[in-house]
């Protein structure tokens, strides 16, 4: 995993190494191609939860359960193209937006899923892992 990515998620709670076969089979079902960094940081740890920043709290989700999640809250049905892969636990997902060739990171709130609510979070996985470490 990169230094730079480690800074931010030094207090969380980090999981076990993940598998490339599960990633590529999350990858299939939600019709993605994940982002290099977060792929790397997923196979070093396969999620993480816990505090980012002085403010922020966060859950990357395991890589087996991004297709249960993802299906459960009916992303794709009401923001298709997006594909959430984290949250705050307080009501708040976050996705990579799929449907532009960066695949930039965006927050949109579990309650009311539709892109009328989706904001920006940084344009890879990095400057949103940097988002969430500076939140005031």
């Amino acid at each position: 995993m990169e230094e730079k990515i480690k800074k931010f998620t030094t207090d969380m709670d980090k999981n076990p190494p993940g598998k490339a076969e599960t990633l590529q089979e999350a990858e299939k079902a939600l019709a993605i191609h994940f982002p290099a960094e977060y792929r790397a940081f997923m196979l070093e740890t396969n999620g993480a939860e816990g505090p980012i920043g002085e403010q922020g709290y966060l859950s990357i989700w395991q890589a087996e359960e991004l297709v249960e999640y993802n299906r459960g809250y009916e992303i794709e049905k009401y923001t298709p193209g997006l594909v959430c892969f984290a949250s705050d636990g307080g009501g708040m997902a976050f996705a990579f937006d799929n449907r532009k060739e960066e695949t930039p990171v965006v927050a949109l709130p579990l309650d009311s899923i539709n892109f009328n609510e989706v904001e920006a979070c940084g344009n890879t996985f990095f400057e949103f892992l940097e988002t969430m470490y500076y939140l005031e």
